[in-house]
Order: C-alpha cells, then structure tokens, then sequence
C-alpha cells in the first residue's frame, strides 16, 4: 500500500532539459508528486508506480484527453518521479508530467478505470 499528495501543479512550467521540446499538444502541466509506502509493499510484487499513463485531463470545454503522456523531456531526468517499482517503507518525490491541450480545467487520477479517482482543479 501507498499514501500519495500532489503538492503543487504548475502550468507551463519552464523546461530545464538539454534537449527540451516543446509540448505536443499545447501545455505542460507538472504535478509534483509524494508517495509514501507501508512496510507490506512488496518489492517482488513490483509495485507499480505513478506515471501520466494515469490520469486523464477534462478542459474547460468539457472534452477529457486520456492520453497526456508526455513523448519529450521538459526537466532534467533526476527531477522526474521514479518510474521504478516501489520499495516498502520508502518516499518518493518528483515530478509527473502531463502533455495537454488545456491550460485550465480538471486532472483525474484514476489509476485502476474501473474505479473511483482523485480530482484537481487546475
């Protein structure tokens, strides 16, 4: 099991990479993550951890973009969150990238689709 808070959410955020590219789609949206894990994670369960691939993004006009992964870098590498399996009893912290149309609306993270989610307003 894992806690997990998004700390802040920056819009356009300034991209620090070497090779930074603009985004695919309009806007880059930075969700500064923190998981906490409990003691019974198992690493050989492998327990996956917070990428864009889970969340989804609703604007203003109502339409949600379920693919806001990001294809290039906007940071460097090291202020990513981790894309490695959880370790029990640790914390995690970094950056998940979103790559989106909206400057405003809804972020969902819905890591399981058949579930309920979290929401943020941005």
């Amino acid at each position: 099991m894992y806690s997990f808070a998004v700390e802040s959410v920056v819009v356009d955020p300034k991209c620090t990479a070497t090779y930074a590219a603009a985004a695919e789609r309009g806007h880059y949206v930075a969700l500064a993550v923190v998981v906490r894990t409990t003691a019974d994670v198992s690493p050989a369960e492998g327990t996956a951890p917070i990428t864009a691939y889970d969340f989804a993004v609703t604007g203003v006009d109502g339409v949600t973009e379920t693919q806001v992964s990001s294809t290039f870098m906007c940071l460097p590498e090291a202020e990513y969150h981790t894309t490695e399996p959880y370790l029990p009893s640790a914390q995690y912290g970094g950056v998940v990238m979103l790559d989106t149309k909206s400057a405003h609306g809804v972020i969902e993270f819905r890591p399981d689709v058949t579930a309920a989610g979290w929401e943020w307003a941005f």
